[in-house]
């Protein structure tokens, strides 16, 4: 199966509007740089499994940056 680059992007795009509003998505274009310039070359994208990888790491890192951004609001 080849990679298909569409349907991840569209998939984080779609789910990152539902998780975390028109702001999740602006930080995702921001570090799509991350998401899909450097792991790939580190990962066989021919796989299922690596698109889902990448998927659930980038929203590691999202909701990481989301409860910072908050922690510092409060204070």
């Amino acid at each position: 199966m080849l990679f298909n680059f569409k349907m991840p992007v569209l998939f984080i795009y779609y789910f990152g509007m539902a998780c975390f509003g028109y702001e999740g998505v602006l930080v995702l274009l921001r570090y799509k740089l991350f998401f899909f310039g450097i792991l790939p070359f580190r990962l066989n994208l021919t796989s299922d499994y690596s698109v889902l990888l990448i998927t659930s790491l980038s929203f590691l890192v999202l909701h990481f940056i989301f409860f910072v951004r908050k922690l510092k609001k409060r204070e």
